[in-house]
């Protein structure tokens, strides 16, 4: 079925996107980045905030690989194209001129 090839696709790409995220974290606390790690071990339960870390992490990067693997599906070729209906590209188009009943107004702190 289409449908269980989307979901393996995604689950697969879920899966992904939280090992990169696991992964993200675990340098950003080897490296103490702005002094992340020193923040989380003098925490009162550094657990906690190891894993609210990593599941924002895995939220962000997880649902990046998802969309990333949607959008990069292919339409099949025997589809039709869709869309709107062209009109027809015209050499001669210009600009027209407008008035405007503000055109000489100034507004303060503009620098005009």
């Amino acid at each position: 079925m289409p449908g269980d090839r989307l979901l393996g696709l995604l689950a697969r790409n879920l899966l992904i996107g939280s090992v990169v995220a696991v992964g993200t974290v675990a340098g950003l606390l080897a490296s103490d980045a702005h002094g992340i790690r020193e923040l989380v071990l003098n925490d009162s339960d550094p657990l906690v905030a190891v894993l609210l870390l990593t599941f924002g992490f895995v939220v962000t990067l997880g649902s990046a690989a998802m969309g990333g693997a949607v959008m990069s599906l292919s339409r099949e070729a025997s589809l039709p194209p869709r869309g709107g209906k062209r009109l027809p590209q015209v050499e001669s188009l210009r600009p027209a001129p407008a008035r405007s009943a503000a055109a000489g107004r100034r507004f303060p702190g503009s620098g005009m």
